[in-house]
């Protein structure tokens, strides 16, 4: 079995060139599916985002099997927006455990075809956040407990991934919902409005966030059906 002091990542909040978008899903679909194809990867999700060419892919392998920048991915990304970042990860945290992936229920309303933010189909986000110095693992203790609460409680949870990456005290979370409404209402619950509260102590800055949908997922670990994968 893979621990996640094992597995290394990739997070890419990625812009294609206005107007070629529809090109460069093709093209991160070939490469997810590559990548899925090494015993070294583990899981390669690709989410939408509510820019039509804006997207956020995630990548997970063993060891420290990322693909470098020399390698397939130079042709796919060498065309990038400016705008666009990509940074090492490694797994903090996961809710179903890493070793309880794929999932139970099917995301078919969340691949290609028909709008890409159907308010019934899975909808997520995807959240940046600082540290302070010495307050890590108070903070990481925080997103233990209300994470318990969530996946015990709160109708719709799907999953939620923290990773920390080779920034000091940056940590990166994607978390996902059967739909746009479930995960608005996540806002309501008393574990969340207190957890707001309380990880104002613990933040060097403000928390940075976008929403995010599920587009297809590949690997050993995929967060989805066999009929739905890449």
């Amino acid at each position: 079995m893979t621990s996640e002091h094992d597995m290394k990542g990739r997070i890419s909040v990625l812009f294609a060139p206005e107007g070629e978008a529809d090109a460069f899903i093709d093209n991160l679909r070939a490469y997810a599916t590559q990548a899925a194809a090494s015993d070294m990867c583990l899981y390669v999700d690709l989410y939408f985002t509510k820019h039509a060419n804006k997207f956020l892919l995630v990548e997970m392998y063993k060891g420290d099997a990322v693909p470098h920048e020399n390698e397939p991915l130079s042709a796919i990304f060498g065309a990038l927006m400016p705008e666009s970042r990509r940074e090492f990860i490694y797994p903090v945290y996961s809710d179903p455990p890493m070793r309880r992936r794929p999932l139970t229920e099917p995301f078919d309303s969340a691949m290609f075809g028909g709008s890409r933010y159907i308010g019934d189909a899975p909808f997520g986000a995807f959240a940046a956040a600082y540290i302070l110095p010495g307050k890590e693992e108070q903070f990481l203790g925080a997103i233990g407990r209300v994470g318990e609460k969530v996946s015990a409680k709160e109708p719709g949870f799907l999953y939620a991934d923290m990773y920390r990456t080779d920034t000091p005290q940056r940590y990166l979370m994607v978390e996902v919902y059967a739909s746009k409404a479930m995960l608005w209402g996540h806002q309501d619950f008393a574990h969340t409005k207190a957890f707001a509260q309380e990880k104002k102590q613990y933040e060097a800055s403000k928390i940075s966030a976008f929403t995010i949908r599920p587009a297809f997922s590949c690997g050993a670990l995929a967060r989805v059906h066999e009929e739905a994968r890449c």
